[in-house]
């Protein structure tokens, strides 16, 4: 039976997937700015954006973003399952009775998930990413929008 409604939780998966490395593109992606002038490291400043600060798209935004496609991706897993159960069963009853194990999983996974996104505690965001100190060697302006 599991086999009939293991397709329907690919679109948590792919919500996953999407919220993390978008999450990464959107704020690492950003020092592409000040690298984009000096790329051979040898202190040039082609477009005057070397040593700028970049913050072209804040955590918070980020956080929201991610917040919302892994609800999304949840919500289209329980439409599909419950599309996946109207095909296998005829009465409305065992349709029904066959959601809650698949709603009780997906309900989890949104909590586990919505609390991994707020791990950041006052700061929405801050708990999406966290380098190990020293694995990154940033310039301020670059530690303070990747929040290291």
């Amino acid at each position: 039976m599991a086999r009939l409604f293991v397709l329907t939780l690919a679109p948590i998966a792919i919500a996953y997937r999407l919220a993390h490395y978008a999450t990464f593109f959107a704020l690492a992606g950003q020092l592409l700015i000040p690298l984009a002038s000096d790329p051979m490291g040898r202190g040039w400043d082609l477009f005057g954006t070397a040593h700028g600060h970049v913050g072209v798209i804040s955590a918070r935004f980020v956080w929201y973003t991610a917040l919302v496609t892994i609800v999304v991706g949840h919500v289209i897993a329980v439409i599909l399952a419950h599309v996946q159960a109207r095909r296998i069963f005829e009465d409305n009853r065992s349709v029904l009775m066959s959601q809650i194990p698949m709603l009780v999983l997906m309900v989890g996974y949104t909590m586990s998930s919505l609390w991994i996104l707020a791990a950041g505690g006052e700061n929405p965001g801050a708990g999406l990413i966290q380098w190990p100190s020293g694995l990154l060697d940033l310039d301020q302006g670059a530690a303070e929008v990747l929040g290291v």
